[in-house]
């Protein structure tokens, strides 16, 4: 087994956890019993896992030759890198917004909705490989 290998156990977690954090996000509108940090640190541990989900991916896509199969993995490898890259830039953003004591419920459901559907079309992407073209990167 190598790091390739783990790239399906890697992309299950932040799909979990940025769909987790929504619904958090939508009961807080709802409740005052739910602390801002929870979203957060679960954020943070996404954001953590989806880099080694990109990495493992990466790490992977070496053993395809044909590059049809190429095309289709770089179209998912594209969106795998923009759920990362905006899953730290919105972690800096929830940092900021959690140091200056701004709990704006709104926009973080805006900001994480949208990366909801980052993610979906990613794993959407994903599926399509694996359902359709049969391209299993952990044999």
């Amino acid at each position: 087994m190598n790091f390739g290998d783990l790239h399906p156990f890697f992309t299950h977690f932040p799909i979990a956890f940025i769909c987790l954090i929504a619904i958090i996000e939508i009961l807080r509108l709802f409740t005052n019993k739910i602390p801002p940090f929870i979203s957060l640190i679960i954020l943070l541990i996404s954001t953590l896992i989806s880099f080694l989900a990109v990495q493992s991916g990466e790490f992977q896509k070496n053993i395809i030759q044909d590059s049809k199969q190429l095309k289709l993995i770089e179209n998912h490898e594209n969106f795998g890198d923009i759920v990362m890259w905006y899953s730290i830039v919105l972690c800096l953003i929830w940092l900021v917004l959690f140091f200056k004591k701004y709990d704006n419920k709104i926009l973080k459901i805006f900001l994480i909705l949208i990366l909801v559907g980052l993610v979906v079309q990613t794993a959407f992407l994903g599926g399509e490989l694996i359902r359709t073209h049969h391209i299993y990167l952990y044999d």
